[in-house]
């Protein structure tokens, strides 16, 4: 009878107390950004342990709220800078354009679009600027795609500088 009486206690103040606590416990783990405390009663390591997981979850939500006002001034920055960048690009006289691994222009500058016949940014944005060119070599023949000193240098990571070639457009 008196292990009966154990058991029944074990399982009422102890084991039910731990199955609560993991429970919680894990309730924080599936709802990311959420930092509900974990409920606490009583004086014994339960409750320290407990209160530990809480102090925790105090420290989480001050750096969470600490690293989303840090990535909100860092985004206000970059879009600042950004905004330099496109300044200083758009009042720039000789040309500039970008263009990614796969030599579709990215951005252009004014000067850019007087010199290939454009008038809006839109026109050439996202296109493939050997297609937007036509370079030529200074015989007139035309540049094969790979071949155009452009291109080879976006793939094989080689500076390069042409002063002898023809650029038409449509």
């Amino acid at each position: 009878m008196f292990s009966v009486v154990i058991l029944f206690c074990m399982q009422r103040f102890v084991l039910s107390r731990i199955g609560k606590l993991n429970r919680d416990v894990n309730n924080i783990g599936e709802h990311r950004g959420t930092f509900e405390p974990v409920e606490v009663s009583g004086r014994d390591e339960l409750t320290g342990l407990g209160n530990s997981i809480n102090a925790m979850l105090d420290e989480l939500r001050t750096a969470h709220f600490e690293l989303e006002a840090r990535v909100a001034l860092r985004t206000g920055e970059l879009a600042e800078r950004g905004e330099l960048v496109k300044l200083l690009l758009d009042s720039t006289p000789s040309a500039m354009y970008g263009v990614n691994m796969e030599g579709v222009c990215t951005f252009c500058n004014p000067a850019a679009l007087r010199l290939l016949g454009y008038d809006q940014a839109e026109e050439i944005l996202g296109k493939n600027i050997h297609t937007l060119m036509h370079p030529t070599r200074r015989d007139g023949s035309a540049y094969p795609e790979q071949e155009w000193p452009i291109m080879a240098s976006l793939q094989g990571g080689e500076d390069a500088h042409i002063v002898e070639e023809t650029v038409t457009t449509e």
